[in-house]
């Protein structure tokens, strides 16, 4: 049983009735109750929220809906955004997006699995001006940033 209600947020719907002080959660990604990290987090916030440690509000923000200067209208009144396990997201752009609004607006930024793939790459393209290609995304990218990693070969 949810302690707290979790919000889905879309560009349409507008959330600004916070409270001061309110922690503000945006988990970029699509919410998906199949993958076990989704529902470990939700449970895990849960937690915390019963524990007394403050207020938390949570948002789901989908990566579709942070496209361009979307994220900064949807993360404006979040305290930090989550780019959670969830590869590959719905748009790399997206959650290039946020990435960057958090970077740039000195947020605390939280990343898990995929998210820090991701904030890895939009540092590499957004900073360092250098193509970031990932291979689960782009088998055939000539450097990706992200690779599998290859077995180690031992020698006799």
């Amino acid at each position: 049983m949810a302690v707290f209600a979790i919000r889905t947020v879309r560009f349409e719907r507008r959330h600004l009735s916070i409270t001061m002080n309110m922690r503000i959660l945006a988990l970029v990604s699509e919410r998906d109750h199949r993958k076990t990290a989704h529902r470990g987090m939700e449970s895990s916030l849960d937690l915390y929220r019963v524990s007394g440690a403050g207020p938390l509000d949570v948002l789901w923000v989908r990566t579709a809906d942070l496209e361009g200067v979307r994220a900064d209208a949807l993360l404006r009144e979040s305290t930090a955004p989550w780019a959670v396990p969830s590869s590959p997201y719905e748009s790399t752009a997206g959650a290039f997006s946020a990435i960057g609004h958090a970077r740039l607006k000195g947020k605390a930024f939280l990343q898990t699995c995929g998210g820090f793939q991701h904030a890895i790459m939009e540092f590499r393209q957004t900073v360092l001006d250098r193509p970031a290609s990932h291979a689960e995304l782009g088998p055939e990218a000539k450097d990706p940033v992200i690779a599998p990693r290859r077995p180690a070969r031992w020698s006799a």
